[in-house]
């Protein structure tokens, strides 16, 4: 019988993401501090060396008139990207940094537990980045991509095969759709200190050697009410506890699997351990 099977066998998470964002870009200084905190820590066991990303940007001399007399591009460095390996040499993680963001990113899902522990490790990692700095922590974020392929024959991979119908998630024309399409909509949420999440989930259904793939990418954003200004302040934040007061971290986590028990049929939510 044709059916949708989960990228991972156990699991559908094709990449989990954690991120960390800043209220202002990095300077190209700023960008070396953060790879030489990120290279003496024991996140990064063996010594890889980072790959370098650079922007663009126009400097223009203009008249008292408005017109442009003359301009340069000039390249700077705008970020890195570091691979993650063990003492094995095994690399299924890396960090970015881009911008005002830095993320570590999972590219082999090993259960929320021991994410969380690494996601804990990255945090107090780069928490080093606070001291003597006037650039604060705004916003955290938890993206998960799962992916489902229909094994089958593409013109047999109708939505219903995959997803609950009615859906709050999914308009009713999807279903109607066949093999081939997409959704993309978005929402909010409020963590317990009023902080607001924002959440995006896009939805695409594609085919590529007549193999139909789906991919579920949930982005959740949490907008701080307050700036995180110490490494104390980030500890405290992000520390999980069992009281009432929920860690910022396991609600983000807890946001994503109700999306996907309302949106996935029972069966394949068995089968990924979400019920």
């Amino acid at each position: 019988m044709s059916k949708y099977l989960p990228f991972a066998g156990t699991n559908a998470i094709q990449e989990a993401i954690m991120g960390v964002h800043f209220e202002k870009k990095f300077t190209p200084n700023e960008i070396l501090n953060i790879q030489e905190i990120i290279q003496q820590s024991d996140l990064n066991q063996v010594k890889q060396l980072p790959k370098y990303l650079y922007s663009m940007q126009l400097n223009s001399d203009n008249s008292k008139q408005g017109i442009i007399l003359s301009s340069t591009h000039e390249q700077y460095l705008s970020g890195i990207r570091v691979k993650l390996s063990d003492s094995n040499g095994t690399s299924d993680k890396g960090i970015l940094v881009d911008n005002q963001n830095i993320s570590i990113h999972f590219m082999k899902y090993r259960g929320w537990e021991k994410t969380l522990n690494e996601i804990q490790d990255f945090i107090a990692t780069i928490s080093q980045i606070l001291k003597n700095n006037r650039n604060f922590i705004q916003a955290f974020s938890l993206r998960y991509v799962d992916s489902f392929s229909f094994d089958g024959p593409p013109e047999l991979a109708t939505v219903d095969k995959l997803f609950n119908n009615p859906c709050d998630y999914i308009p009713n024309r999807c279903f109607l759709a066949g093999s081939l399409w997409h959704n993309f909509t978005g929402w909010t949420d409020k963590h317990d200190d009023n902080s607001i999440i924002f959440n995006q989930l896009n939805i695409n259904s594609i085919e590529k050697d007549s193999v139909v793939n789906v991919t579920i990418d949930h982005n959740m954003i949490c907008q701080l009410k307050q700036t995180i200004k110490s490494m104390g302040k980030l500890k405290q934040f992000t520390k999980q506890t069992s009281s009432r007061q929920e860690g910022i971290l396991n609600h983000l986590h807890s946001i994503n699997l109700q999306v996907l028990k309302q949106l996935l049929i029972e069966e394949l939510a068995i089968k990924i351990g979400l019920e």
